[in-house]
């Protein structure tokens, strides 16, 4: 299985998110995961959009390109709006995104997003939030579950960025 953790800091100290870390892992069973890629963006004008990036080939095409750069600022931008972030250079609070299941032709129809906070107590990530994108009509476009519309840790852009994210995710092509 493969799966995408985010993290996104208030570096600057300013109470906004400044900085996007992506870590793309691999899980195999019986083996530790593995740190396939990393990418950062960051934001070093509080203006809510990324500065700078270190990018590399985040979409797994053989090469980096102008997509790769295009395709991380879309999802940093988006992942820059959550609520959802550490203060400081602390990681905190991740979140995990993921394929959850495909149809019979092998094509992603839902995407899985994880909100982990770490406990004050044995450093463990506690699974805090989880919501699910499903592609319910086959027509390719991932649709927010109903179940999700509720929950009170997010607001409504929340949930938007949440939904940006996991339509995002799908152009990584780690899945």
């Amino acid at each position: 299985m493969r799966y995408l953790k985010v993290i996104v800091q208030d570096r600057s100290d300013n109470e906004l998110a400044d900085t996007a870390k992506l870590y793309f892992f691999q899980r195999d069973p019986g083996l530790p995961d593995e740190l396939v890629h990393e990418a950062l963006a960051f934001d070093a004008t509080a203006d809510g959009a990324v500065d700078y990036q270190k990018t590399g080939d985040v979409d797994f095409s053989g090469a980096s390109s102008l997509h790769d750069r295009r395709l991380l600022q879309a999802f940093a931008n988006q992942a820059l709006k959550l609520s959802w972030f550490n203060a400081g250079e602390t990681a905190g609070r991740s979140i995990d995104l993921y394929v959850s299941r495909y149809d019979k032709n092998g094509q992603a129809v839902e995407v899985r997003s994880d909100f982990y906070q770490r406990s004050s107590t044995g450093g463990r990530d506690k699974l805090m939030y989880s919501t699910t994108a499903c592609d319910q009509d086959g027509n390719g476009s991932l649709e927010p579950s109903g179940q999700d519309a509720s929950f009170e840790l997010f607001d409504t852009l929340d949930h938007q960025t949440i939904h940006a994210l996991s339509q995002l995710f799908l152009k990584f092509n780690w899945h």
